[in-house]
């Protein structure tokens, strides 16, 4: 099957070509205001937007939140690459974008909750390449776009809410091991009409449970190894002294299985198999749950 389907040549040297609102003159407009931004844009509807390399550690008035919910952003290019979001929540709910590339590529994101809840990106390519997480909440809670290509450099010991989720094209989440800090990840109720490759070393088990797709949904690169939870009242800790499993967790495993089933891999359903039994005989897994 093929890679998330790019913009064309064309479209995208027309677009490298438009004018651009950047640097501090984007900034400055940002900082007046969703109000004012959005009737810029709607006068500039074709000009690309980038905050690329902009620190926004600096621009965190007393502590307070960075906020983009409710901005639209036009029919150009926007990027976010480079940008140091810093400590901090960071509110992208709501906002649109159009039917061009949307990049974080390489930026850094804090401690604080990321939303990207009800944002529609459009028929466009969403991309966190090299992107660096710290302990980050990070939802894309029915979130609408056609490809998401998410290869983080590095997690920290947060969480990724994908519940609801709607992409149209490909979806790419490559969790590699500077993200074994991660502690939880949800397409609870996600809908892929093509792609979903999910691949990496975790230390729970991701959430699939209703997730659907008219395509495939390849976990054959996926490795889980649950964290055991241990009951404290009881020392030297036994097998049999292990707390109650929930019974999500074996839930969870059992959607895995089924979907390695459906794509006939076989040495992945056994995996599967194995730790949904062990979940069903009595070990614990860590679960964590999603507030946002």
């Amino acid at each position: 099957m093929g890679g998330p389907a790019l913009v064309s040549t064309s479209n995208l040297l027309t677009q490298l070509h438009r004018p651009t609102l950047e640097g501090q003159e984007a900034v400055r407009l940002w900082q007046a205001g969703v109000e004012k931004w959005n009737h810029w844009i709607s006068k500039h509807p074709l000009h690309n937007v980038s905050f690329s390399g902009v620190d926004f550690s600096g621009l965190r008035e007393n502590g307070k939140n960075l906020s983009f919910s409710g901005y639209h952003f036009g029919d150009g290019t926007v990027s976010f690459s480079h940008v140091n979001f810093a400590d901090g929540d960071v509110n992208f709910s709501n906002a649109t974008f159009a039917n061009s590339i949307v990049s974080f590529d390489e930026a850094v994101f804090g401690q604080g909750v990321v939303h990207f809840t009800d944002v529609n990106f459009g028929n466009g390519q969403v991309s966190f390449i090299e992107t660096e997480f710290g302990r980050t909440i990070l939802s894309f809670r029915r979130a609408e776009m056609r490809d998401l290509i998410f290869l983080p450099k590095n997690y920290g010991p947060g969480r990724i809410n994908a519940s609801g989720i709607n992409v149209t094209g490909h979806a790419i989440f490559k969790l590699g091991p500077n993200c074994s800090l991660l502690r939880a990840l949800s397409f609870r109720g996600a809908e892929f009409k093509d792609l979903l490759s999910l691949s990496g070393n975790l230390n729970f088990v991701p959430d699939l449970l209703g997730a659907r797709s008219s395509g495939q949904i390849s976990i054959g690169a996926l490795r889980v190894n649950p964290r055991f939870v241990w009951n404290r009242r009881a020392w030297p800790p036994h097998l049999s002294q292990y707390s109650p499993p929930p019974i999500e967790a074996a839930e969870k495993l059992q959607r895995l299985k089924e979907i390695a089933e459906s794509n006939k891999d076989h040495q992945s359903a056994l995996r599967f198999s194995a730790d949904e039994n062990r979940a069903l005989g009595g070990d614990q897994f860590s679960t964590c749950y999603f507030p946002y």
